[in-house]
């Protein structure tokens, strides 16, 4: 199981020969995510999210109501 996890929690690169090598650092090492771990002494998977992260959950949510905006706007049109 360390190895699933291990490479669920390794970020993928674009150069294959670095991403390789990136997984079998992150097999290697028995902390591998310990300082990406939002509770790091637990046994849970969460990872801290990065600004990568919120930013996508944003654009996301805000993608979310532009299109209920719309669906909205082209529902009253008929009235």
């Amino acid at each position: 199981m360390h190895r699933y996890y291990a490479k669920m929690n390794t970020e993928v690169d674009a150069d294959p020969a670095r991403d390789s090598a990136n997984l079998e650092a992150a097999y290697s090492s028995t902390d591998y995510a310990k300082d990406r771990k939002l509770f790091p002494n637990s046994d849970l998977e969460f990872v801290k999210p990065t600004a990568k992260d919120i930013i996508g959950f944003t654009l996301s949510v805000l993608a979310c109501f532009v299109v209920l905006g719309l669906l909205i706007w082209i529902a009253g049109i008929g009235r």
